[in-house]
């Protein structure tokens, strides 16, 4: 079954992205071409397919927007102790310059778990897995679960 994630970088590098991405040894990079910059990588390796998708913010409402304020509301209303947290984990939502959709297929290795790591690095971003925040060493700052 696919699994899939979502790193949201303070940090607009679409090119060290798409060079750790094609640093990937024996693997087949596909790449499509947007605004300026990749719209879409694709990933495939004997693990599998991994896909990565390019979202930025343009105009207010628009997609990137949308999914910032979702993921905020859906922390805010989280009922914890740890509100510390809680809050750090919304401000490193709003300070999202750059959001990258990742899905694997059939499911996340230890090699693509690896490249996700290093991409949210490389864009200092933390990772959305559905249900927590995670910094970019796979640390969880937060999760809705807590």
């Amino acid at each position: 079954m696919p699994e899939s994630c979502t790193i949201l970088g303070s940090k607009k590098d679409y090119t060290a992205v798409l060079d750790l991405a094609m640093s990937q040894s024996s693997a087949s990079v596909g790449v499509v071409e947007g605004e300026g910059h990749w719209k879409k990588i694709t990933v495939q390796s004997d693990d599998g397919w991994l896909i990565l998708n390019s979202l930025e913010a343009h105009t207010p409402g628009d997609e990137m927007s949308k999914l910032l304020l979702g993921m905020s509301n859906y922390f805010n209303k989280v009922n914890t102790q740890a509100e510390t947290s809680k809050k750090k984990a919304i401000e490193l939502i709003g300070s999202c310059v750059l959001a990258i959709g990742i899905t694997a297929e059939p499911a996340f290795s230890v090699g693509q778990t690896d490249l996700i790591l290093k991409v949210a690095s490389a864009i200092d971003g933390v990772l959305f897995n559905g249900y927590a925040l995670l910094d970019s060493d796979g640390v969880e700052i937060f999760s809705a679960y807590a």
